[in-house]
C-alpha cells in the first residue's frame, strides 16, 4: 500500500482493517455470544455437522477465531485452513500429525484407517475430536469427499455413531459442489446452518473504535452520517465495513489527494470556493470521545492447533501427553509395538450453590435393566415450572436417544422432546426433576465422567414447557 494514510502513522501503529489485524474476532457483543454459545452447545450435545455459512466478509473467520478461544479441555481441536491446493493425501497428513494418529505409509484408505483408529481411541478416553475447516467450498472435489467420509457413522459396540465433529465455515458456494450435494450419508437432517451476526447500525462505532484501538490509534475519524454511510453500503458485513473504512481513509472519499496522520485530535481542513472573489476557510477540530471501548482484552489467545495447508506449521493446544506409537492399521500384519494407556481425562469440580440448605439429591444410578422408557412431552408439561432438570444432549434421529440411553445406562426419569432448528427437528433428551439449582448441580456431579463432558445443561422445566405450547 504504497499511496496510503498508514504510511504516515507512527510505527507501532499497523492498518487497523487489515484481514490480518489482531483485533479481527474480538468484537463480541451479546447477540455475537450468544451465536457462539450456541456453536458450542451443537458441538458438545449433536453429532451433526455444522456449517457457518455466509457471504466473504460476513465474519465468518471471526467466529472461528473466537471458537479456538474457547476450547474445552474435553476437546482435541484441530484447525484447517483449506485452499485448492489441498489434496486427499494432503488433507489426511495434515489430520493425521494434527490428531497424532500413527503415521502411516501413502495410501488414502491406510491413512483413513489410521485416522479412524486414532478418533476411535480419543472417544475411549473421553476426548471429543473437533474439525474445524475454513473456506471449505474452495477444496477440491476429491478432498470434499474424503473429509465427509470421516463423518460417517460406524458401528461401535453394536452402536451407530460418529467418531468426529466437523464445523464447515464456508460461502454459500459449497451447495453447488458435487460431493457434497451427492453424498450418500450427507443427509439433510444430519446438517445444521448457520450465520454469523451482522453488525447493526448502532454498533459499527464501536465496532470501528475497537479496530482503531488495537492498532493503537485512540481516534475515530468518521463523522455519524460517514458511519451511518458505511453501514448502509456493507449491509452489516464486517469485512465490507473494514474494505469501505480502509479505503475512506485512504483518501477515496476525500476532495483532495493529502493524506490524513493520526496526531493526536484529528485535524481537518477544507476549502471551498465560494465566488470568484471570495475563499473560505473552516478549521474543523472535533473532540473524540475519550471512553475507551469496553473492556476487551487483547491478549493473544491461547495456542490452538492451526493447520495450514504447509503441513510444517502446526502448534499444539493443550497436547495429549506424550505416547509410544500406536499400532496403526495396515493392509498386511505387521508386528504391533506395546499400546500405552492413556490417562484418564478427570472432569473440572462442579462448584455447589447453597450446601448450607438439606436437600435432597437425585444421584445417577446404573439400572440392572437398560431398557429404561424414556418420558414423553406430557410428562414434561406436567412438571412444576419452577423446578429444573439437566438436558443431556439433542440428536438428529430418535433411535440416537435409545441407543445413547443404553450404552450409558441412564436410569429415570428420563424424557425427550421434538426442537425445530429452522426445517430440521432436534430431538432433545432430558434427565431429573429438582426442587433446587443445589440439587440439580449436585445430581449432576454423580452422571458419568463421558455424561459430564459433554456439559449438561440446567434449565428450567419452564422454558421448556414454553418451547412446547402451541
Amino acid at each position: 500500500m504504497a499511496d496510503s494514510a498508514f504510511s504516515t502513522t507512527p510505527s507501532d501503529q499497523a492498518d487497523p482493517f487489515a484481514a490480518d489485524c489482531p483485533t479481527d474476532g474480538l468484537y463480541l457483543n451479546q447477540n455475537h455470544q450468544q451465536r457462539l454459545n450456541l456453536l458450542l452447545h451443537l458441538v458438545q450435545a449433536t453429532d451433526l455437522l455444522l456449517i457457518v455459512e455466509g457471504p466473504n466478509g460476513a465474519g465468518k473467520t471471526t467466529l472461528l477465531n473466537k471458537l479456538t478461544t474457547e476450547v474445552g479441555d474435553s476437546w482435541d481441536f484441530v484447525r484447517v485452513q483449506a485452499g485448492p491446493d489441498v489434496t486427499p493425501i494432503k488433507l489426511l497428513s495434515l489430520l493425521t500429525q494434527g490428531f497424532g494418529a500413527t503415521p502411516i505409509s501413502a495410501g488414502v484408505h491406510n491413512m483413513q484407517a489410521a485416522i479412524r483408529q486414532r478418533l476411535q481411541t480419543l472417544n475411549d478416553h473421553d476426548k471429543l475430536p473437533v474439525l474445524a475447516i475454513d473456506d471449505v467450498e474452495t477444496l477440491p472435489e476429491d478432498t470434499l469427499e474424503t473429509l465427509l467420509k470421516l463423518h460417517e457413522p460406524v458401528r461401535v459396540d453394536g452402536l451407530h455413531s460418529r467418531l468426529i465433529r466437523l464445523i464447515f465455515f464456508a460461502t454459500p458456494a459449497l451447495h453447488q459442489r458435487n460431493a457434497f450435494s451427492s453424498h450418500e450419508h450427507l443427509e439433510p437432517d444430519s446438517i445444521h446452518r448457520m450465520e454469523p451476526i451482522r453488525l447493526q447500525q448502532n454498533e459499527v462505532a464501536e465496532y470501528l473504535k475497537l479496530r482503531l484501538l488495537a492498532a493503537g490509534i485512540n481516534e475515530l475519524p468518521f463523522t455519524e452520517a460517514e458511519i451511518q454511510e458505511l453501514f448502509w453500503r456493507s449491509e452489516g458485513l464486517p469485512g465490507q465495513i473494514n474494505e469501505l473504512a480502509r479505503a475512506s481513509i485512504n483518501g477515496d472519499r476525500a476532495p483532495s489527494s493529502q493524506h490524513r496522520t493520526w496526531v493526536g485530535l484529528p485535524l481537518m481542513l477544507g476549502i471551498g470556493a465560494v465566488a470568484a472573489i471570495l475563499a473560505s476557510l473552516w478549521i474543523l477540530q472535533g473532540d473524540l470521545d475519550s471512553d475507551v471501548v469496553s473492556s476487551v482484552g487483547l491478549n493473544p489467545p491461547p495456542p490452538v492447533m492451526v493447520i495450514a495447508t504447509d503441513p510444517a506449521a502446526v502448534t499444539a493446544v493443550a497436547p495429549m501427553p506424550s505416547e509410544p506409537p500406536r499400532a496403526a492399521i495396515k493392509p498386511e500384519p505387521e508386528t504391533e509395538p506395546e499400546a500405552q494407556p492413556m490417562p484418564e481425562v478427570r472432569p473440572s469440580p462442579v462448584t455447589l450453590l447453597g450446601t448450607d440448605t438439606a436437600q435432597k439429591v437425585m444421584k445417577y444410578a446404573a439400572p440392572a435393566n437398560s431398557n429404561e422408557s424414556i418420558k414423553s412431552p406430557n410428562w414434561i408439561m406436567q412438571r412444576p415450572a419452577q423446578h429444573l432438570t439437566l438436558q443431556l444432549l439433542a440428536m438428529s434421529q430418535p433411535a440416537s436417544l435409545f441407543s445413547y440411553v443404553q450404552s450409558h445406562r441412564l436410569g429415570p426419569p428420563l424424557a425427550s422432546f421434538e426442537k425445530r432448528t429452522g426445517t430440521k427437528p432436534l430431538h432433545v433428551l432430558i434427565w431429573g426433576d429438582f426442587a433446587s439449582r443445589e440439587a440439580a448441580t449436585r445430581a449432576l456431579a454423580t452422571l458419568p465422567a463421558k455424561i459430564r463432558a459433554s456439559k449438561p445443561w440446567i434449565r428450567s422445566f419452564e422454558s421448556i414447557q414454553t418451547t412446547l405450547k402451541p
